[in-house]
């Protein structure tokens, strides 16, 4: 990792765009949590409460990653941040189509692309900066495990 000085508004736009997106995408399923409360849901389903705790933790995680890459220097950045910004704007569809919509197959098939488009964002940011693709660990673990809960509620409800 090389050290530079941190340019504070990209740093700023890096991680609040993710975070701004994921309360938009919040915004545009009103009852989300009337919705959670009365689904079937498979064993080990969280309380709603740790949603709120995850996802503002991951988009940070997810805020320094970009910014790591935004910043270098490579010329492969632009390859690197083509998924990236996939899995971003899959990101912010997922709570529509889960909650909003409330089409369940959908959301799972849409949650297994963005899974998909992370995981190649992992690996293309991984080789430009270590610390980048090692920060989006955490969100591709806890999209398997929202993927296993999407799963869940496809067959239980």
């Amino acid at each position: 990792m090389t050290f530079r000085p941190i340019k504070l508004k990209k740093l700023l736009f890096c991680l609040f765009t993710p975070l701004i997106l994921g309360v938009l995408s919040f915004l545009t399923a009103p009852g989300l949590k009337d919705v959670y409360l009365a689904l079937n849901k498979p064993p080990l389903s969280p309380p709603p409460l740790l949603f709120s705790i995850v996802w503002p933790i991951l988009y940070l995680m997810i805020g320094v990653s970009w910014y790591l890459i935004a910043d270098s220097d490579s010329r492969r950045k632009k390859d690197a941040l083509f998924p990236f910004y996939i899995q971003l704007a899959l990101n912010f569809l997922w709570i529509p189509l889960f909650f909003g919509l409330k089409l369940f197959w959908a959301a799972l098939a849409e949650l297994i692309l963005l899974w998909g488009f992370t995981v190649i964002t992992m690996v293309k940011f991984k080789r430009i900066e270590e610390l980048a693709g090692t920060l989006l660990l955490p969100y591709i673990v806890w999209m398997s495990y929202a993927i296993y809960l999407n799963l869940g509620v496809c067959l239980l409800n």
